[in-house]
């Protein structure tokens, strides 16, 4: 049990008790020592653990697990018509669920005014369960843009040159050019407010791509 740091001025009460009755109160006894409630300073990270072929319904899966923050994602690849580079709103729709169909708006044709060079694409969707779905909220409400708003950062950052050179992904056929999709269905649960989001994503994207090699007529791009 986390020792709570010892205030004369309040009367005695259980550790969790307190933590859920006054939530603010109990993070601001640790802040005022520099730790956190588990007694690591602030940029102590704690070490996660990765775990590969998670899912048994997907090409790759891989998950992350950190203190009380769970992520865990799925990959798949699929065939199809090109896809724009950058959706009209900057927000990409997500899935319905982890590895499931599609959502149609993956596979818009690309701008004909784009003069970007064909390549294929990393799709990524984000899903908060129930678990913990009302911990992110935002002026519209509980659960209600974040998880579109991290999905398009994390389409961007996954398809930038400098991460994935995406024009692997293109599958040239005898007639026409079709390019391959990797959509990352991506469940964020159990989330205790300790953000380490960066480490997280760099441990489920390896764990992903290394797992992409089982997804046959795919390039074996390493990230």
């Amino acid at each position: 049990m986390n020792q709570l740091p010892a205030d004369s001025s309040s009367l005695t009460m259980d550790c969790d008790a307190f933590r859920t009755v006054l939530p603010a109160e109990f993070h601001r006894r640790f802040l005022v020592k520099q730790v956190r409630s588990d007694g690591r300073y602030f940029l102590t990270y704690r070490q996660p653990r990765i775990s590969s072929n998670t899912l048994t319904n997907c090409c790759g899966s891989a998950s992350v697990r950190a203190g009380n923050n769970y992520y865990l994602a799925g990959v798949r690849g699929e065939v199809g018509p090109q896809v724009a580079k950058v959706c009209a709103s900057s927000i990409r729709q997500p899935t319905n669920s982890a590895c499931s169909e599609s959502s149609e708006s993956l596979h818009q044709p690309q701008d004909e005014t784009s003069n970007s060079s064909p390549a294929g694409r990393i799709i990524v969707s984000v899903e908060f369960p129930s678990i913990c779905g009302a911990d992110f909220s935002d002026g519209a409400g509980p659960n209600t843009n974040a998880h579109l708003l991290i999905s398009g950062v994390l389409t961007d950052l996954l398809n930038s040159n400098s991460v994935i050179d995406t024009s692997q992904l293109l599958l040239r056929a005898t007639e026409g050019e079709e390019n391959s999709e990797l959509d990352e269905d991506e469940l964020r649960g159990d989330e205790d407010g300790a953000h380490s989001t960066a480490r997280s994503v760099n441990g489920v994207s390896s764990g992903l791509f290394a797992e992409k090699r089982r997804m046959k007529g795919l390039p074996t791009t390493e990230l």
